[in-house]
């Protein structure tokens, strides 16, 4: 619940990651943050216990994006993480995947970031003449879906998000 309420634009959970102790971002790029002073490539994500980091440039925020509304649970393992975690040094992060249950559950979401809808920034009015506003449109939207495929033993649950953005 609480990954659902934070206001995050992409709603990607990976962005959590850097709020953590421990944690130093690199200006401009999440997925090149060190973990606790580790190299970049040091640091591990697991989706249901298989690893996703990207094996080209294994750093922090870099393995696949994926819908928040596929995230049942969400770990950030900064120090001393226990053997069963693996080969590396750096931050653990966990995810676990939603799955399905014995009722169909689903839902629809959109968030839209329109020029329109934005105010102007202060040093753009203040400058002699005026500068306009900076073009922006965001538009993220995505739908889930789970239930049963056989009541009470196989389950179903699947996510979808798209985002497009014109600057």
């Amino acid at each position: 619940r609480d990954i659902d309420i934070l206001p995050q634009q992409e709603r990607n959970p990976m962005k959590l990651a850097i709020f953590q102790p421990g944690v130093q971002v690199i200006a401009g790029s999440l997925g090149l943050s060190r973990v606790n002073g580790a190299r970049q490539g040091s640091n591990e994500v697991k989706l249901d216990g298989i690893d996703i980091t990207e094996p080209g440039s294994p750093a922090l925020g870099f393995s696949t994006a994926f819908p928040g509304d596929l995230v049942s649970e969400f770990r950030v393992i900064t120090y001393a993480a226990k053997a069963e975690y693996g080969r590396n040094s750096g931050g653990q992060i966990e995810i676990i995947s939603r799955s399905g249950t014995n009722q169909l559950h689903g839902g629809l979401f959109e968030y839209v970031r329109n020029t329109a809808l934005n105010a102007n920034d202060f040093f753009h009015n203040a400058t002699p003449g005026g500068i306009p506003r900076p073009k922006l449109i965001y538009n993220a939207f995505g739908a889930s879906l789970g239930g049963p495929v056989r009541p009470s033993r196989t389950f179903f649950f699947g996510s979808w998000q798209e985002n497009r953005e014109n600057q």
